[in-house]
């Protein structure tokens, strides 16, 4: 579970790229939203920030792998993998039953976007 306060992005997501910057702040922001709506169980609202989440989190991996392998990123793979684990962790909580939705397995640790 991230432990930073709400609405303040860890330092380790601000690497200095504006573009990626601005992505890993609204990803943030979406993921307080979404811990917010599951608290309190407001299933509409949780369901529309989870497609918003889906498809910001498809163009942001997109974008921040592009630039990765262009700049010759030394850990590409690792952090593709990264990824795709997280991808697969958000359509799995999608996918959950609501009633086992909380704002306490989600979302996952990551150690940066």
């Amino acid at each position: 579970m991230n432990t930073s306060p709400a609405n303040t992005l860890p330092a380790n997501f601000e690497i200095g790229i504006a573009e990626l910057d601005a992505q890993h702040k609204r990803l943030h922001a979406l993921l307080e939203r979404l811990r917010d709506a599951v608290g309190k169980h407001y299933g509409y609202a949780t369901n529309a920030i989870l497609d918003e989440l889906a498809i910001e989190t498809r163009i942001h991996f997109a974008v921040e792998e592009s630039l990765m392998r262009m700049l010759s990123f030394p850990a590409v793979e690792t952090h593709v993998a990264e990824h795709l684990d997280l991808s697969r962790q958000l359509e799995k909580f999608a996918n959950a039953p609501r009633t086992s939705r909380s704002p306490t397995n989600w979302p996952p640790s990551s150690s940066n976007g």
